[in-house]
């Protein structure tokens, strides 16, 4: 229960300066038990400064970008999750060693619509919310992949926004 709390911060829905890095973990933490046992996390951590933004909407999108890591991969592999900042900017990356994506799917990634990823169709919102979220903070959410070579996703937010 305290994870469920802690992850969707449903008492403290308003922004607020946070630690991505705790907020990387909680969201890890709600969704450990589904990762298949192939499938390796690495952890490449900066000491981040503390930022303000809606933690629980950070939440969501990091969920959206690690169940995506974790679909890609079909048997083994790794899914590497790195922070790091500058003077002006803070990165959270989230890389796999899955399948891949093409040009064409991944021009149609934050755009809503849908997908036949699992054996039935169903509709796809985790990328079209996700990059919502990261606009809403300021940022910028994006992906590099190549079939057969795995994808990059990465949120770049500034260190200072306006609310």
């Amino acid at each position: 229960v305290q994870g469920l709390k802690a992850f969707s911060q449903l008492d403290q829905a308003q922004r607020r300066e946070t630690d991505l890095n705790e907020s990387l973990k909680t969201t890890y933490k709600m969704i450990e038990h589904q990762i298949p046992a192939g499938v390796e996390i690495k952890w490449e951590l900066s000491d981040l400064p503390r930022v303000m933004v809606w933690p629980a909407q950070l939440n969501q999108l990091f969920l959206a970008l690690l169940k995506r890591g974790v679909e890609a991969i079909e048997e083994a592999g790794t899914i590497t999750i790195q922070t790091r900042w500058d003077a002006r900017f803070l990165e959270v990356v989230f890389s796999d060693t899955g399948r891949g994506y093409s040009p064409k799917q991944i021009k149609g990634f934050f755009q809503p619509g849908f997908n036949n990823r699992s054996e039935s169709v169903r509709m796809d919102w985790d990328m079209v919310s996700a990059a919502g979220i990261a606009t809403r903070h300021h940022g910028e959410l994006g992906v590099e992949s190549s079939l057969e070579n795995g994808s990059t996703f990465k949120l770049k937010l500034p260190l200072k926004t306006n609310p």
